[in-house]
């Protein structure tokens, strides 16, 4: 168990009590990955120092089309600098895809790399669901079933993206080749996630958060 100032713990416990707390007024029916952005930005503005900015643009995607790039929920700036990122998905009425979930972790990890970031990844939203979504990976709370697209090893989990099935692939490669100026790593590593609540804990609503790590040994790709 980590200890109660692990940022991660943190996160994952003021969320998902946040989300009980706002259930139980009657405020379900609004909750979304915009509604995030309450809880979030207050536990944010308590752990960090510096200036907290939402839905700001990706420094290292810069596509062909004359469209803005791609946002970042929340970066944390202190003394410009860019201390803090964090990506969050919300999971509820509208199904999502492991493919969204892996892109993520793929542009986070492209920011804890070239600008030496701590990055961090927040999936929320109804427990049963969360649980199929990541029913074949090491960041759910059970044994992940075949095909696993993880290893884990301590307590970090890796993704080879080279290992993917195919269909997650073609997926990847829809979104990368929107940005050839980037180089992706083809190994995404991540610490093993704080989740909340636990399986004593009867909940409708679940969070987990999870850091993204820089990985030296990975190889860069553009295409799967």
């Amino acid at each position: 168990m980590s200890n109660l100032n692990n940022v991660q713990r943190r996160l994952a416990e003021g969320i998902s009590s946040w989300l009980l707390f706002e259930f139980h007024c009657k405020r379900g029916d609004l909750f979304s990955e915009k509604y995030l952005t309450v809880p979030v930005g207050q536990i944010l503005t308590v752990l960090f120092p510096g200036q907290i900015k939402s839905e700001i643009n990706h420094p290292h995607l810069s596509g062909k089309s004359k469209g803005r790039p791609p946002q970042l929920d929340f970066v944390v700036v202190n003394e410009k600098k860019w201390e803090v990122i964090v990506e969050t998905k919300w999971i509820g009425k509208t199904k999502l895809k492991i493919t969204q979930i892996i892109w993520d972790l793929m542009r986070l990890e492209v920011i804890a790399r070239k600008d030496n970031a701590i990055c961090y990844f927040i999936l929320s939203g109804f427990n049963k669901k969360i649980e199929d979504l990541l029913e074949n990976t090491h960041f759910n709370s059970t044994s992940p079933k075949n095909p696993n697209i993880t290893s884990f090893k301590g307590i970090k989990i890796s993704i080879n993206l080279t290992k993917l099935p195919q269909t997650i692939k073609d997926g990847l490669n829809q979104k990368m080749k929107k940005y050839p100026n980037c180089e992706f790593s083809d190994i995404i590593s991540c610490d093993l996630p704080h989740s909340y609540p636990g399986k004593n804990i009867n909940m409708s609503f679940k969070t987990l958060v999870w850091k993204v790590n820089a990985y030296s040994k990975s190889s860069k790709i553009k295409k799967l």
